[in-house]
């Protein structure tokens, strides 16, 4: 109903619009009604009533000024006409015209810049440019790359910035105010074509030296502007084809002159890879401390040249640091020093250099648990059988490292191949797993799972048996056959078929219930709190253990894990019970 009413107002005749009407219009509080609704009605109290009630509103909709009275634009009201549509700064009185107005013109980029030259200059002052500054100098918009958006941009128009410095008052356009402009965020071309050259003077240089050091002019190289440029990572001593604030032959001079103890230090602490471009003078070690210390990217690389600089205290840094390391000096290797590796480099880069003699197996052990890239150069004899099984089945070249004693060991002792070596697993896991090269032990027999190549390039699963009699050396193999399918005694029947010495067992009927399946002997080892425990044997080694609870058989592959399943279900009952 209530655009109907402005609707009204806007298409009758002005002699048609009856003080009822006009005042129902008021009281919508249509902002476009201040640009229809006949003058007789526009009272001061009428305009603020619809100003009012828009103050806070986030309509879009705006009304001419021009079509107020001049008696009736009051500063409230010249204030939301303009924060409306910038235009409206036209038809303001003079008087009228206020600081918000003209935050307002500069927040509007262009559509403000044109009305600048409309505001007295008493209202102007030096932060009120800086912000307009900051707003006119950048535009944000999306782009569309073959009709997708692309995302927004960020462009850059120093002429907005000359265009908006033009209407300010000469007198905010002094040294500081150009000083303070680098807090603004133009670009250092751009500050460097805004500023005029009576104000470049030393304090400016040493501004423009830490924000590009290429907009310094050669008369201003001295002391302060080259730290000031090294502070801030705009000039390196480095050289770098990639890196535009590289070193040049113009800066290389400069700086080799004027070098001292102090920007030494701030060059090493800036760019740590810088130490070894300092002059040789300044190429300490103690500064060679700092710039290891500050490196984070392990950038320090040194050659031969500098191996005098490698104290017991440079070479401890370089440890700690866990970096790589230079060929330290033999005298440094002491067993103190040894003992501070061990403490702090904690990632091993220096045990490769250390003396042989050194190792110990503490040592050697330590290594090994880091990683395995250190086995070739470890003294075999230190290496232990259980590192040396999982080293072998990480990773296939570590294994020209492996102490051959263990595999030849293994070999006697299992009969099995050496691809088996490390892959001893329990019986449940070979038999759920079935995975290739491990095997496990029952009894003195020996099963294992490997895999060979058929034809047409296919592979295939071979179960192989080995077992140590009396007559033989090492285990003998009883048989190996292919695996066809994984039925559910796939293992038991396998062993049961090619094993001539196994016998199915009879087991009594009331321990059937406990029997895992036919191919296991039964018996009862134990109880616990009142219930049976019965254990599960093939080729004479206990695999599982059952019992009868009030869920069921239940079947673990160890006593301990039963005994915990039984009294765990015990004091559930209990409690369920309670």
């Amino acid at each position: 109903m209530g655009k109907e009413i402005y609707t009204a107002v806007a298409n009758l005749p002005e002699h048609l619009v009856t003080p009822e009407i006009a005042q129902a219009a008021i009281e919508e509080g249509n902002l476009k009604l201040l640009d229809c609704l006949p003058h007789r009605y526009l009272t001061e109290e009428a305009v603020m009533s619809i100003i009012n009630r828009n103050e806070k509103s986030y309509c879009w909709d705006s009304f001419r000024l021009s079509n107020i009275p001049e008696p009736l634009r009051s500063g409230q009201l010249c204030e939301f006409a303009v924060k409306k549509d910038t235009d409206n700064i036209l038809h303001v009185p003079e008087n009228l015209r206020s600081l918000a107005m003209l935050e307002k013109m500069l927040e509007r980029k262009d559509a403000g810049l044109k009305y600048l030259h409309l505001f007295r200059p008493s209202l102007w002052n030096a932060e009120l440019v800086r912000k307009g500054i900051s707003s006119v100098y950048t535009r944000t918009y999306d782009s569309y790359r073959s009709g997708r958006y692309g995302g927004s941009q960020t462009a850059y128009d120093i002429k907005r910035v000359q265009i908006l410095l033009s209407f300010v008052p000469i007198a905010i356009l002094n040294r500081r105010f150009y000083l303070d402009l680098f807090s603004v965020g133009l670009k250092a071309e751009d500050m460097d074509a805004v500023v005029p050259n009576r104000y470049k003077h030393k304090e400016y240089y040493m501004r423009m030296a830490g924000t590009d050091f290429k907009f310094v002019p050669s008369s201003h190289y001295d002391y302060d502007t080259i730290t000031e440029a090294i502070s801030h990572d705009k000039l390196s001593i480095c050289q770098s084809q990639y890196d535009r604030n590289g070193i040049m032959e113009k800066h290389k001079e400069t700086i080799f002159r004027l070098i001292d103890d102090k920007m030494a230090n701030l060059i090493v602490s800036k760019e740590p890879r810088a130490f070894k471009y300092l002059p040789g003078t300044f190429q300490t070690s103690a500064r060679l401390i700092k710039a290891l210390e500050a490196d984070e990217r392990d950038n320090i690389r040194l050659g031969k040249d500098f191996k005098h600089l490698l104290t017991e205290e440079v070479c401890k840094t370089y440890v700690r640091k866990n970096i790589e390391t230079p060929e330290f000096p033999e005298s440094v290797w002491t067993p103190e020093f040894v003992e501070y590796c061990m403490a702090h480099g904690t990632s091993f880069r220096w045990f490769a250099q250390m003396p042989k003699q050194m190792q110990t197996r503490e040592i050697v052990y330590k290594v090994l648990e880091y990683g395995g890239h250190h086995l070739s150069e470890v003294r075999p004899e230190l290496i232990s059988l259980e590192q040396a099984q999982r080293l072998y089945r990480k990773n296939e070249y570590y294994r020209e490292y492996i102490p051959q004693r263990f595999i030849a060991e293994f070999r006697n002792e299992t009969g099995l191949e050496e691809a088996f070596f490390g892959g001893e697993v329990s019986f449940s896991h070979l038999r759920e797993f079935r995975e290739n090269n491990t095997y496990c032990k029952l009894g003195n027999t020996y099963i294992g799972i490997r895999s060979e190549l058929g034809i047409r390039y296919n592979t295939y699963q071979v179960l192989v048996v080995t077992r140590r009699i009396p007559q033989a050396f090492r285990p003998v193999t009883l048989f190996e056959c292919p695996i066809g399918t994984f039925h559910t005694t796939w293992l038991e029947k396998l062993i049961a078929d090619n094993d001539a010495s196994f016998v199915k067992p009879s087991v009594p009927k009331e321990f059937k219930p406990y029997q895992f399946n036919g191919y296991y002997t039964v018996e009862k080892v134990g109880e616990e709190d009142g219930v049976a425990i019965y254990a599960n044997e093939l080729l004479e080694e206990r695999v599982f253990y059952t019992a009868q609870l009030e869920t069921g058989v239940k079947m673990k592959h160890s006593l301990s894990e039963l005994r915990n399943e039984i009294r765990s279900s015990r004091v559930a009952g209990k409690e369920k019970a309670a």
